[in-house]
């Protein structure tokens, strides 16, 4: 077992199972049921908890078997992947992650769109979406320059993340001064009020170098509700943003539930 200390290496496989994280036992099991059946396995596991987790890669395969085909002799490698898993998850938040403002990026924005509503759909969950634009952003920019405009960018940013703690919410940036957020479980009512206190948090931002300057935002959210038509995601991200501009249209600052009447 390359990269672990004699002492913490398990003599069985009932060992092995008791050291390995909970959520990774089931795995751990199926692979050497997978090692009897067919010969060879990989699994890969953690055991410790907290800082002192470690990412291990189990390969095994077997050596020869009886007459009847049960296995009689196996051989397997353990190697201490924690390194190159810390770095994997670097590059991947790297990939998935806004360089300016440090919340998911559009490509992570679409991948937990598309996964949360098709779970939410299958479980018969109601799920909403919400379209989040900066109010006069360009104009704010001409004002006081790019750098100013980064900086509210960002600040933006921090107030969207600290109001949506709930679990499951995803906020991303979608691009420019546009952002996005999957509410899942939320229904209309529940995803225009989030979208009302999304709101009243930009409200109390306030900026040092445009301290006269009042920041808001507009938001319009869509929903799914279990016992309704299936609805794309991709065409519930489109009601959302028509409701984003019914917003706009009725003097910014505030957020409007999509209405397939306006």
């Amino acid at each position: 077992m390359l990269g672990v200390a004699n002492s913490c290496v398990p003599v069985s496989i009932e060992g092995l199972e008791s050291v390995v994280d909970t959520a990774d036992q089931a795995a751990v099991t199926s692979g050497f049921e997978h090692l009897v059946a067919t010969g060879a396995t990989e699994v890969a596991l953690r055991v410790g908890a907290d800082a002192g987790v470690r990412y291990l890669s189990l390969r095994g395969r077997v050596l020869d078997r009886d007459r009847r085909g049960r296995p009689l002799r196996a051989v397997g490698l353990v190697l201490d992947v924690t390194t190159e898993k810390a770095m994997e998850e670097h590059m991947l938040r790297m990939v998935m992650s806004d360089a300016l403002t440090g919340v998911p990026n559009r490509r992570a924005f679409d991948q937990a769109l598309r996964s949360h509503w098709r779970r939410c759909i299958r479980e018969a969950q109601p799920i909403s979406v919400a379209m989040i634009d900066i109010d006069d952003f360009k104009r704010f920019n001409d004002t006081f320059g790019h750098l100013v405009g980064d900086e509210v960018l960002c600040a933006v940013a921090r107030a969207l993340s600290n109001e949506l703690r709930t679990d499951g919410d995803f906020l991303a940036r979608f691009g420019g001064e546009e952002f996005a957020a999957v509410l899942p479980g939320a229904d209309r009512d529940a995803a225009l009020a989030t979208a009302e206190r999304l709101v009243e948090s930009v409200r109390a931002v306030t900026m040092r170098q445009a301290a006269d300057w009042s920041l808001s935002i507009s938001i319009g959210t869509a929903s799914w509700h279990p016992g309704e038509d299936p609805l794309k995601s991709g065409d519930a991200l489109a009601r959302a943003d028509r409701s984003l501009y019914a917003a706009k249209r009725a003097g910014k600052d505030q957020a409007a539930a999509y209405d397939p009447t306006t």
